[in-house]
């Protein structure tokens, strides 16, 4: 599905385009180009047959554009293994984090399940440490989920007041912990604000793979 204001360009002149270039229906949301995270979950249906999943699209060095990955649900944070033989994709509507092989000319192969977060939390952006595990955003929850391989959390810094957004490990022994936080998910109130806010947490597994 895409999500289009009532007045924007691309449903009123373009609806067949975007169904036969790119398999979506446009569904309207908002009023004015703006709406907030409320009006965007009541518009997210859940995964069934008369609702189009999404792509992720890859580009190569020539600019060339292609479908890496189809039917993923919002893909958002994603971050490849120090080998750079895997790719792991968070899905901001839905649970599971995916996770996919990197082939020698650099398709994506099968997808599995690298874990599956707790209820209420979603993806948004996240980064991979030296164990393997995976540091994720989850703005719903509000907090920082560290997943393991398998869908266990070992650990959480909580965000109360504010909304996860992003992370990286980063620093000289990238064992500090960036975390971009929000005081609100809706576009509409952070209008013409300065309230995004970077803080860091040391943690005990450094940083590894990209980013």
């Amino acid at each position: 599905v895409m999500l289009a204001g009532e007045g924007a360009h691309v449903l009123r002149y373009e609806q067949g385009g975007a169904a036969a270039l790119a398999g979506v229906q446009i569904q309207t949301i908002g009023a004015g180009g703006l709406f907030d995270a409320d009006d965007v979950a009541a518009a997210v249906h859940p995964d069934e047959q008369h609702y189009a999943p999404t792509t992720l699209v890859a580009v190569d060095p020539q600019g060339v554009a292609y479908a890496a990955a189809t039917d993923l649900w919002c893909p958002n944070g994603m971050a490849i293994a120090p080998s750079g033989r895997q790719l792991v994709v968070g899905q901001s509507a839905s649970r599971e984090v995916l996770e996919f092989d990197i082939d020698s000319e650099a398709n994506l192969g099968e997808r599995r399940v690298f874990g599956t977060l707790p209820e209420g939390a979603c993806s948004d952006g996240l980064c991979m440490d030296a164990a393997g595990a995976l540091w994720i955003a989850s703005p719903t929850t509000r907090e920082f989920l560290r997943m393991e391989r398998g869908g266990r959390i070992s650990d959480r810094v909580p965000t109360p007041e504010r909304h996860a957004i992003a992370c990286v490990l980063g620093g000289e022994d990238r064992r500090t912990l960036f975390c971009l936080t929000s005081s609100t998910l809706s576009l509409r109130a952070a209008r013409g604000t300065a309230e995004g806010r970077i803080g860091t947490v040391r943690v005990d597994v450094a940083g590894a793979g990209t980013p």
